[in-house]
């Protein structure tokens, strides 16, 4: 092959560039000198909307660069040219450019374009000084699949959305909770391309701002996920079942229920538990599973899919299924004996029991009354106790027994009842549940707020002075869980038991842990409650702690604060661990 002069190697490849554009349906016009070189632009392409080029046809016109090079062999449908910084400095400030590199081999050519928009110039700017990089290299598409065309008509629409101020202030006029994007691509074409080939296009996102498209961001998609219900037939019936499907170049996976994941790549299918997530989930695809093991035809929108090869590693696929439905029916007996709601979703955390183990633990723990692994860790003093499991991200609430974990909330429980004061004059029997500390409150996910209530019930709360100094704690204890979680039944509850005393208007601090519950529950108090809280502070000016609570219930910050400093530390240290002090905060 000759080796070609510059000057021979830029002449032709203008040449090329501008026969493509005289090509129909002759709506451009090329206005590229042949050797006279500008700077960082050798000429521009017009555009117009008919073929007659007359003044009232004209659309705009762009600038472009043409770059020639001598090859061996030409590139398959990509490549890459490296630029210096400056040029690209130019380019955005004409609001963008059109890059052209034609590769010469013998009498033939072969044309390779790239559209830069002021947003991805300004990006390339970016990350060139960010780094200290005087270049930076593009990369740069074949003509095959479009035409001159198309590409200069998509550069002119897609300009009009990206203004240079835009770019440079538009984050500016995006409100915090903006969610709508709209994304486009210059160069993919789903009418003539295969949806795999969306991984290798680039993408602009704007963020949508009533009405207006404002500049984020350039850059290509990794995967695309969707949410969806999917149509299963299973041996000829219809079962819908909630998916996520996600695409990426090649792979197609699809996960049922949140559970089971399957992989298409290519020809081949792998199926797999993804993760636990919940009981529901499990239970709902175990149909799905049961018939793929059974031999059965699976028939879903990708196609039909069915075990006929009993090969050693299906076999083995086959045999994990089985014990893993043995597994999930035996969950369930479980969940129903520690009343734990189907519904509810696990996760791993590095604070829990690891979940397989955890969840195993409770089919033992329920099936057999297996505690071994866990008794160790207990006191032999302890007979019987309050057990907060961690499993997973969740807290099973247990009640310690006899060296069984049972149900704390069953109805044999909720009939066993706690001695207060045991072999002292306030001596009385209470609800099993004073036992439920800040974790198990806050945190604990099977937490029955019918039983409670039926607890207490069965006994008077308020029956003496011990009793009703119990049962104000528990109720603290209830709103003070409540601040934390956000657990509204924790509210209901404490209100349920303080509805109890025979006279709440009678006993100052418990109405106003009364009023402080129904300040939560409905952001304010009624007249009414705001008359009686004013009786109170006219008739106990001299106590300090019920001024205080009173002060904070009618938002009286000045006097609040006042009050507080009128505490000893002794009773300011008290009333710091109380949720009065939320709401004093909250001023």
């Amino acid at each position: 092959m000759n080796k070609l002069s510059t000057d021979i190697i830029e002449r032709l490849a203008v040449q090329a560039v501008k026969s493509e554009v005289t090509k129909p349906p002759y709506f451009l016009k090329a206005e590229i000198p042949e050797g006279d070189k500008g700077v960082s632009f050798d000429g521009e392409i017009i555009v117009f909307n008919d073929s007659s080029h007359t003044a009232s046809s004209f659309r705009g016109s762009i600038p472009v660069q043409v770059k020639g090079t001598q090859v061996k062999s030409f590139s398959d449908n990509k490549r890459t040219f490296s630029l210096q910084l400056a040029h690209f400095e130019n380019y955005y400030k004409k609001n963008g450019v059109i890059i052209f590199v034609v590769e010469l081999r013998k009498e033939r050519s072969k044309i390779f374009y790239k559209q830069l928009l002021p947003l991805e110039l300004s990006q390339i700017i970016k990350k060139c000084k960010h780094k200290e990089k005087k270049s930076h290299s593009i990369e740069l598409r074949s003509l095959k699949g479009t035409d001159m065309h198309r590409i200069c008509h998509a550069f002119l629409k897609e300009q009009l959305h990206q203004p240079i101020v835009l770019i440079e202030d538009g984050e500016t006029l995006l409100d915090e909770d903006h969610q709508q994007y709209v994304f486009r691509s210059l160069t993919f074409n789903p009418s003539n391309m295969d949806f795999s080939e969306l991984f290798e296009h680039d993408f602009f996102m704007y963020a949508l701002e009533k009405n207006l498209q404002i500049p984020i961001s350039v850059g290509r998609f990794s995967s695309l996920t969707s949410s969806s219900e999917m149509d299963v037939i299973i041996d000829g019936n219809i079962q819908k079942f909630n998916v996520s499907s996600t695409f990426n170049s090649g792979t197609l996976t699809i996960t049922f229920e949140n559970v089971l994941k399957m992989v298409l790549d290519g020809t081949e299918l792998k199926i797999s538990n993804y993760q636990f997530h919940s009981l529901s989930s499990q239970l709902k695809v175990i149909p799905l599973l049961s018939s793929l093991i059974e031999g059965k035809k699976l028939t879903l929108p990708i196609g039909d899919i069915q075990i006929t090869d009993f090969s050693e590693k299906n076999i083995r696929f086959i045999n994990e299924i089985k014990e893993h439905i043995l597994f999930i029916e035996d969950l369930k007996e479980a969940f129903l004996y520690f009343s734990i709601d189907p519904n509810t979703n696990f996760s791993e955390t590095k604070e829990g029991i690891e979940l397989n183990f955890g969840l195993s633990f409770l089919i033992r723990a329920s099936k057999h009354g297996d505690i071994s692994n866990f008794k160790k860790r207990l006191s032999s003093k302890n007979n019987s106790c309050l057990i907060n499991l961690l499993i997973g991200d969740q807290t099973i609430v247990c009640l310690y027994h006899d060296g069984k974990l049972k149900n704390i909330f069953s109805k044999d429980q909720i009939d066993i009842k706690a001695i207060l004061g045991y072999n002292t004059p306030d001596q009385c029997d209470y609800s099993i549940f004073v036992q439920l500390n800040d974790e198990s409150l806050t945190k604990g996910t099977n937490l029955d707020f019918q039983a409670i209530k039926e607890s207490f019930q069965e006994i008077d709360p308020f029956v003496n002075e011990l009793a009703c100094s119990t049962t104000t704690n528990f109720c603290l204890r209830c709103i003070a869980a409540y601040d934390k979680s956000n657990r509204r039944e924790l509210l209901l509850l404490a209100k349920y038991i303080l509805s109890m005393h025979p006279s709440i208007e009678t006993d100052d601090f418990n109405y106003i842990n009364l009023l402080q519950i129904n300040k939560r529950l409905n952001g304010s108090l009624t007249a009414e409650e705001e008359d009686k809280l004013i009786t109170i502070k006219s008739t106990a000016p001299s106590d300090i702690l019920k001024q205080f609570g009173v002060s904070i219930l009618l938002e009286s910050k000045i006097e609040a604060k006042r009050l507080y400093s009128k505490l000893d530390k002794k009773n300011q240290e008290i009333i710091d661990s109380t949720p009065i002090m939320k709401l004093y905060s909250d001023l």
